[in-house]
């Protein structure tokens, strides 16, 4: 591998290899990533490598890969001093990905770390500090105050502290009295008719209130989000209740203490059913899977959420292979792990490839392989009842490429979906059906089993072209898709 396809490889997976553990990635810090970055430094190094890194990366984040992890390259770009123009281009870059200041503050934790290492200095020199400045002078007012009230402080770095080192100039007075806030947490008594002070001066007021019905009145008037409440507070039913009447689609799926909501109060429930209509769900943007995995969570939306699922799909983007998804249909598949249901994961994962590829073949296998027909346009259950005609059994994994040998089918790609610890890399049956087709077929072993699997997918092989995935979150599609 060259160097570049190692920095690739760290964009899909947040690491130097192709394994990517879901849920139980390690979080991303300067202290665990610092000694691992060497291919990135032998691209900086190389002229021809460096002038393609960027558009490397731009591609990474705008198909859908976590930015955290092209904020981290970023970073390095930022604080490599021989090449202006690089650094430059790296900071708008910055602009475009950091969308909130928790990703603003990780970024500034590697740039601290990177410049302290590489440069032996705090990094705060003219051209960053004119970036770090811009990142919240070109935000709307509204936007701005919103975004430094929800997200606060995080890897060591709150706004007072940007703005001190990057000597923020406010473009005029009322902006230099919202940032004097943010420093000092103090406001003027002469701009009390102004929106955006008044916006301040109800959140300063929010979160020393003891009474539910002032901070249910202003969550109302503001739309306030639930990290603007004081914890306190934020496990009021009623609260909590007004709370998730303003909240987006994505948020709905994801926060706690929803479902109990939704159960108790009927208005709320059915003005939420109603945002899931086929214009809001496509423009949310969600990853279809979410909608399935929420269903476990938020039992009362189950019909809502499985229609949801089938008009997510029309925001998928094909990758235009052909594709073999194989699903492994022994009896522990249909066993829960961690709260998700293996066989469900699969069962959404075969319906995404198969609405989104005109070439895409379903099998089930255990100790045999048999082709089967899920059907898009009914329910995710409806299809597992159907799996569940077919014969279990021990679970092969070489079975897929096996049958794919046989029957002389040609696929660009091949996913594996499993729950097995014991997961045997079918190494030696893939390189065979390569050889014999002639085909660069990828190969993707996506296993449920976060401890057991995580334990044998460590084992070095020298394939490239094979993908491992260890444990279930919401990034696993993108992933698969930008590997494939």
């Amino acid at each position: 591998m060259t160097p570049l396809d190692h920095v690739k490889t760290f964009l899909l997976t947040g690491q130097d290899k192709l394994i990517y553990y879901a849920d139980v990635q390690k979080p991303l810090t300067p202290s665990n990533l610092e000694d691992e970055l060497g291919f990135l430094e032998s691209c900086l190094c190389d002229e021809g490598d460096r002038s393609q890194l960027l558009d490397i990366v731009k591609t990474s984040f705008r198909s859908g890969l976590s930015p955290d992890n092209s904020i981290v390259v970023l970073a390095r770009c930022c604080s490599y001093s021989k090449d202006i123009e690089l650094r430059n281009n790296a900071y708008t870059l910055i602009l475009e990905i950091c969308e909130s200041p928790n990703q603003l503050f990780l970024f500034l934790s590697f740039y601290k770390t990177f410049s302290r290492h590489y440069n032996n200095s705090n990094g705060w020199n003219r051209i960053h500090k004119s970036y770090m400045c811009l990142w919240y002078i070109i935000k709307p007012l509204r936007e701005f105050i919103t975004q430094c009230t929800k997200y606060k402080k995080k890897y060591g770095w709150s706004h007072s502290d940007v703005f001190r080192l990057c000597h923020i100039r406010p473009y005029d007075k009322l902006q230099e009295i919202i940032i004097g806030y943010f420093v000092h947490g103090k406001l003027p008594d002469t701009y009390d008719d102004n929106e955006y002070i008044q916006y301040l001066q109800d959140y300063s007021d929010v979160q020393i209130s003891p009474d539910k019905h002032f901070i249910i009145e202003k969550i109302n008037k503001w739309k306030f989000e639930k990290e603007q409440i004081p914890d306190f507070m934020i496990n009021d039913k009623d609260v909590l209740n007004a709370l998730v009447k303003n909240m987006t689609i994505s948020q709905i799926l994801s926060e706690n203490g929803v479902a109990e909501i939704l159960e108790e109060f009927p208005d709320t429930r059915s003005n939420v059913i109603k945002r899931f209509t086929n214009s809001l769900v496509k423009k949310s943007n969600i990853n279809s899977l979410q909608f399935v995995r929420a269903q476990e969570r938020l039992p009362i939306l189950y019909d809502t959420l499985d229609a949801a699922f089938k008009m997510s799909m029309q925001n998928i983007v094909p990758i235009k292979k052909s594709v073999l998804v194989a699903i492994d249909i022994s009896p522990s598949m249909y066993r829960a792990i961690n709260d998700i249901c293996p066989i469900k994961i699969a069962c959404g994962l075969a319906l995404m490839m198969k609405s989104s590829e005109t070439s895409c073949d379903i099998g089930a296998f255990c100790h045999n392989f048999d082709m089967v027909s899920l059907n898009i346009n009914d329910s995710i259950d409806n299809n597992i009842i159907m799996l569940q005609s077919y014969q279990h059994g021990g679970t092969i994994f070489s079975l897929p490429m096996m049958w794919a040998l046989n029957n002389e089918k040609k696929y660009d790609s091949i996913i594996i979906v499993s729950d097995k610890e014991n997961v045997r890399h079918p190494v030696e049956s893939l390189k065979l059906y390569r050889r014999e087709m002639n085909l660069n077929t990828r190969l993707v072993i996506f296993s449920l089993n976060t401890w057991g699997a995580r334990q044998n997918m460590q084992e070095d092989h020298d394939d490239h072209g094979i993908l491992d995935i260890v444990g279930y979150d919401d990034k696993v599609f993108s992933i698969i898709q930008n590997f494939l």
